[in-house]
């Protein structure tokens, strides 16, 4: 899994969260299959220990983009009540998911 994982973070990019109010906006992301996720993820936070919080995402098959979070743990409040309230997503503590349509993806 983790040659996988390395191969996928070889390609990273950021998503503009300053709509949301996020500082740094820029948000730490890969594009990944929802069952590598997880890993990503992990491996993100250690490679950016700043970041507030770091995503993956993926195309779903109805055209929408869903979006996975995990926190540092200092972000301010829960990933998952901020997904919710700003995206209408869920999660609980460290970990959240939302969907948003493609459109608004700002890579």
């Amino acid at each position: 899994m983790k040659h996988f994982t390395d191969e996928f973070l070889k390609e990273q990019y950021t998503l503009d969260f300053s709509s949301a109010g996020i500082n740094p906006p820029l948000i730490p992301t890969v594009n990944v299959p929802p069952m590598f996720s997880k890993e990503c993820l992990a491996a993100l936070l250690k490679q950016h220990p700043d970041a507030p919080f770091v995503t993956t995402w993926h195309r779903c098959a109805d055209g929408d983009v869903e979006i996975r979070c995990l926190s540092q743990g200092f972000f301010v409040g829960d990933i998952a009540g901020f997904a919710k309230e700003k995206f209408n997503g869920k999660g609980r503590g460290r970990r959240a998911s939302f969907r948003i349509h493609c459109s608004t993806i700002s890579l």
